[in-house]
Parts: C-alpha cells; sequence; structure tokens
C-alpha cells in the first residue's frame, strides 16, 4: 500500500508545497515508511528531501485553514516520528530510549564529549554510553549487531491503514 499526500502553504513565509509518500508492506510484519518533499512550488526544485521532520515545523497550512487538512497532517506527523522504518531498530527499547536521554545533550557527539576523541562514528559513542550504563548488551541482545523489528499498535496500523486506502 502506498499514497502520496500534498499540502499547500508556507514554509518561513515563503509558499511551499509539501508532498508526503506513505508506504506500509503487509504481511506478518507491517513496515511503514514515510519521506517528504518541500519544493517552492510544484514542479519546482525540491528544497528538502527525505526525513524532513524537522522542516516541517516552519511549514503552515494556506490560509483560511483546513481543519480537516491540519488534522490529516498532524496525524501523518505523528506516525511518522513514532513508526518510521520500524523495522530497522538498532536496540533494545531500553538502549534506544537510554541513547535518547543521552542525545539530549548537545555534547553527546561533539568534542566536548571525552568518548568522542577516541571513537570515529557515532555508533561507537553510542555503544560506549551503552556499555557505561551496562545496557550495550540487553536481554541478551547487544546494540547494533541486527536490524530489530518493532510491531506498530494494532490501533495505529488501522490509521495507517486507512490513510493509505
Amino acid at each position: 500500500m502506498q499514497k502520496i499526500f500534498t499540502f499547500r502553504g508556507k514554509d518561513n513565509g515563503q509558499t511551499a508545497l509539501l508532498t508526503i509518500e506513505m508506504s506500509l508492506t503487509d504481511g506478518n510484519k507491517p513496515r511503514f515508511s514515510v519521506s517528504g518533499t518541500l519544493a517552492k512550488r510544484k514542479g519546482g526544485n525540491p528544497y528538502a528531501a527525505g526525513q524532513i521532520l524537522d522542516f516541517l515545523n516552519e511549514f503552515t497550512l494556506n490560509q483560511p485553514i483546513n481543519m480537516e487538512e491540519c488534522s490529516l497532517l498532524a496525524t501523518i506527523e505523528r506516525l511518522w516520528e513514532a513508526y518510521h522504518l520500524n523495522d530497522m531498530h538498532a536496540g533494545t527499547v531500553k538502549q534506544e530510549d537510554y541513547l535518547t536521554e543521552c542525545r539530549k545533550n548537545e555534547n553527546f557527539y561533539s568534542f566536548e564529549n571525552p568518548s568522542f576523541c577516541r571513537h570515529i562514528s557515532r555508533y561507537e559513542i553510542d555503544c560506549d554510553a551503552l556499555a557505561k550504563a551496562n545496557l550495550l548488551e540487553d536481554d541478551g541482545y547487544r546494540y547494533g549487531t541486527s536490524w530489530l523489528y518493532r510491531e506498530i499498535p494494532a490501533e495505529d496500523l488501522l490509521v495507517i491503514r486507512e490513510l493509505l486506502s
């Protein structure tokens, strides 16, 4: 299942066209994927593409705001943030929750963090932080050794399927 949604509005005061592509592969383990583009006009070159959730903070729908369209965009954003690539998690819930808290420190991936100077990749910094918290291995799983699947709750899976129908 796949669908493209288009919204017209403004981005930083400039006329903008937001296009969002959503897809869901069905089966025993549904996989949800979302990506988007922002362009100055229809047919214009996008100035933001892919995982553009951060750009959506500046995007506003055209006036007068259609509440149905506003609700649709808010629902898509929520699902995108919660479940995009739900079959590609490097860590368990506990490991990823811990790293989310660590990343709130703006220096986590900077020279201010002593781990940064000893490691080449963000993955190594993540592993170092998890090891210090005794979470590098959680319930027999070592962080980053495979992609873990996260199930989408039934009520949200239903919403996704309705949006894509």
